[in-house]
């Protein structure tokens, strides 16, 4: 797989993520954006639309867009179900209700909140002083 790309893409970075993620070899070739060189004919022959990234698979199929690309290696390349978690070794399950107990007594040791202050009258809404 080629992998038409310029650092700066958010969308291309994407698709590096995923392609890294994966594990999948891809060559990247850099489109320099900045030089305009993806209005250059050399790269709108490869992709009529002149945006990155652009993936080219082993057909010779070029692929852009980024979020049809993942879906792509989405559908292509499954990663396996993560693994579940490994239980914990007894004695830190048992480390566990002391520590617990202690987060307790600490929180019912502490002295009540405060009561809340009263809103104070907007300015606006106070009564006013009948004129003299």
């Amino acid at each position: 797989m080629k992998l038409f790309t310029y650092f700066r893409s958010t969308a291309a970075y994407r698709v590096r993520i995923a392609l890294n993620l994966k594990g999948l070899p891809a060559e990247l070739l850099p489109v320099n954006l900045v030089e305009k060189k993806h209005t250059e004919a050399a790269y709108t022959d490869l992709n009529p639309q002149g945006l990155v990234p652009a993936l080219m698979l082993e057909s010779g199929e070029v692929m852009n867009q980024s979020m049809s690309i993942l879906e792509y290696l989405d559908e292509q390349y499954p990663l396996p179900p993560p693994a579940a978690p490994a239980p914990a070794p007894p004695s830190w399950r048992g480390q566990a209700g002391p520590a617990a107990a202690r987060r307790r007594s600490w929180q019912s040791s502490r002295p009540p909140p405060a009561a809340p202050r009263p809103p104070s009258t907007p300015r606006h809404a106070r009564p006013t002083r009948p004129p003299a």
